[in-house]
């Protein structure tokens, strides 16, 4: 039994909201205790999600491998971008977890309309963030794509992937944007660190460490090729789909 953890180290963090008595927090636990007792493997998916699962339960740090998420990478010329101005792209479900939200809230206090923003997604948030936007006359600002099948002409309209999170696994929308050589701003949860070296920014969750990665970007748009390139190089090195394929055959094989 391979027991694999798409979100941060902790099972049950998108559940906590939800464990509102003592019968279900009871239940929930037990039923994450039986499932690290009986698992053969418990696979993450990040190396920074297997360091603190270990932390927190040493008593199954034994069980415990990182195979990191494999892209099938399909994109092999060089993408040419406009670098006169700013265009972020954000791709993911639209919800609090996301917190899409206080990107358009740090768009409007920085008051720059060059700055571009495409939000790719569907999700209960994305209404609200559609009358947010309105109600700020930022609709030349921000666009809205709604949900797609394919996000990747989106991805390469862009000079810069953003993402916001307040709770990550590792995000594969972020590994499809390093594929087609977008360089990375990324809040550092779950397993994301494990995606910036050299390609980018890795910031805090506020609004301010948030507006200032975006600002930095903006003043600094030369550097936005050169992490492009690194993001490529990083992508076909760790995290093609031999990789992963590879990882998983050897614990299966063992």
């Amino acid at each position: 039994t391979i027991f694999i953890m798409h979100n941060s180290d902790d099972l049950l963090s998108m559940h906590t909201k939800y464990m509102v008595d003592n019968v279900t927090k009871k239940y929930l636990y037990a039923t994450q205790k039986k499932i690290y007792e009986n698992a053969t493997k418990i696979v993450f998916v990040s190396d920074t999600a297997q360091k603190n699962f270990c932390e927190n339960f040493p008593e199954y740090k034994y069980k415990t491998e990182c195979i990191y998420i494999g892209l099938k990478l399909n994109f092999k010329e060089e993408i040419s971008r406009d670098l006169n101005t700013l265009s972020l792209v954000m791709v993911g479900t639209v919800c609090e977890r996301k917190n899409q939200l206080a990107m358009i809230e740090v768009l409007k206090e920085i008051k720059d309309k060059t700055i571009m923003l495409t939000i790719v997604g569907d999700g209960p948030m994305l209404e609200h963030c559609k009358k947010y936007v309105k109600k700020n006359q930022m609709e030349k600002q921000v666009k809205f794509t709604g949900p797609q099948a394919n996000v990747f002409r989106f991805l390469q309209q862009a000079n810069v992937f953003i993402s916001t999170s307040l709770d990550e696994g590792l995000p594969v929308s972020a590994q499809e944007a390093m594929s087609v050589s977008l360089p990375l701003i990324l809040t550092d949860v779950g397993g994301c660190r494990d995606l910036i070296s050299n390609n980018g920014l890795l910031i805090g969750t506020s609004k301010k460490e948030i507006r200032r990665a975006v600002e930095y970007a903006n003043v600094n748009k030369d550097k936005l090729c050169l992490w492009g390139k690194e993001s490529k190089k990083i992508i076909e090195e760790k995290f093609s789909i031999n990789e992963m394929l590879n990882g998983y055959l050897k614990i299966i094989r063992s």
